[in-house]
């Protein structure tokens, strides 16, 4: 089986590199390669089939897409993540699906939404899932089947691993804030249950991690607001979590990268949250490293904003890491913008195109001058077939945000990246 793979991985591969000119082709690693790591978001199906041969060839780093966040790893069967509405399939309030289940992303849909369809034990298109791999550690079950399997997979073909993530509002069980009688924990509680969690994890991972998303998302969307005040986090600790968290990551191993990641962080606004945020940490004397971006954009982002983004984070002294990067070739992918789009799939036209390609080329041109101050670039997607927005926040819908098209094939956006880097 593993020559047939093989064997299948190289076919595909030649395949790939002819479709545009093997010379027109350089791997996205050896693009990068003189200004920072570049990776990609991935789950057990892009590690399994021909795809990951695509992964292997391009960049020198992953990020597993659910696989290791809490609800992943915590195994609580058909627990609800904390705070989560009762939700729409495919959300975060949904009732999580015992973790035997791959959680990986079909095409079409959200992340974190389980494979469709096959028989029992499968995942979409009869994909074999990870069986359950169970361990219990200070009274929490752990289920290390499909983290342990991107880890390996890492290993095997020299990649270093992004941790993401470990203390994020969203994807937490509900129990995990609670004791087995059902009583929320105290202040002190979480934080001894926190450590125990945190020290599990990054030891199991220590090896293949070179940083962690220690804490995501904690900022709030709402003007006049600094934190998410929502989160069980908040609510049972306040804002101090934020600063415990990176105090306990730091305790457990003092080389890997310890970073912040949120969304929005090149809109004015979200980004003075944020640096209210962080400098109070870094007055504070708290072990950050860096500040992830996530990066699902829209061509409406200009080069100013994420230049101003990348020099008010750099001058707190903190890295910048690109961790989320797709561009929506719709209006927005969330917000205002998102609700006043209209229904239906919009074709892949010359004019969409060339948009797509003139933002990733405005970009790169900002990240390329930046060398040094950003030190990574995580493309959330291996290609647009594989994209989390195809269906959100439309059902149904199709998106093209990534260089690669449904055949994984090179598009103009990637060969406008190219030119920023090969004149």
């Amino acid at each position: 089986m593993r020559k047939l793979f093989s064997l299948i991985t190289g076919i595909f591969i030649c395949s790939f590199l002819s479709a545009q000119g093997q010379q027109d082709f350089v791997p996205l690693k050896e693009l990068f390669k003189k200004d920072f790591l570049v990776g990609v978001a991935v789950n057990g199906r892009t590690i399994a089939d021909a795809s990951g041969r695509m992964v292997i060839e391009n960049f020198n780093t992953i990020t597993c897409e659910n696989e290791m966040k809490p609800q992943s790893l915590l195994y609580f069967p058909m627990q609800r993540p904390a705070g989560a509405p009762q939700g729409q399939p495919g959300q975060a309030g949904q009732p999580q699906r015992p973790q035997g289940a791959l959680p990986g992303q079909p095409q079409g849909g959200q992340p974190g939404v389980p494979p469709q369809g096959g028989q029992p034990g499968q995942g979409m298109g009869g994909f074999q899932r990870a069986p359950l791999k169970l361990d219990t550690i200070n009274g929490l079950v752990y289920n290390w089947a499909s983290a342990d399997r991107i880890a390996d997979f890492a290993r095997s073909n020299n990649l270093k691993v992004r941790g993401h993530t470990l203390v994020w509002h969203s994807q937490t069980p509900a129990a995990f804030f609670t004791d087995d009688k059902g009583n929320q924990l105290t202040k002190e509680q979480l934080y001894a249950r926190l450590k125990d969690y945190m020290t599990v994890v990054m030891n199991r991972y220590r090896d293949v991690v070179f940083c962690w998303d220690v804490v995501n998302e904690a900022l709030a969307d709402k003007e006049g607001e600094i934190y998410r005040t929502a989160s069980r986090w908040y609510q049972i600790c306040g804002k101090d979590y934020i600063a415990e968290a990176f105090r306990i990551a730091r305790s457990v191993n003092p080389n890997v990268k310890l970073i912040y990641n949120d969304y929005d962080l090149v809109n004015p606004a979200k980004l003075e949250r944020a640096m209210t945020m962080l400098t109070e940490l870094k007055k504070a004397g708290v072990p950050i490293d860096g500040v992830g971006m996530q990066a699902h954009w829209s061509n409406d982002i200009t080069a100013e904003m994420l230049q101003n983004a990348i020099t008010r984070f750099s001058s707190l002294g903190l890295e910048v890491q690109i961790t989320e990067l797709d561009v929506t070739t719709y209006t927005s992918y969330h917000g205002e913008g998102a609700k006043n789009q209209v229904q239906q799939t919009q074709p892949y036209s010359q004019e969409v195109e060339e948009k797509l390609a003139e933002s990733y080329k405005r970009f790169f041109e900002v990240l390329h001058r930046n060398a040094g101050k950003v030190t990574s670039v995580t493309f959330w997607g291996l290609h647009d077939g594989a994209s989390w927005l195809n269906g959100f926040p439309v059902r149904g819908r199709s998106d093209y945000p990534l260089l690669f098209d449904r055949e994984m094939k090179p598009k103009k956006a990637y060969y406008s990246v190219k030119s920023v880097y090969i004149k």
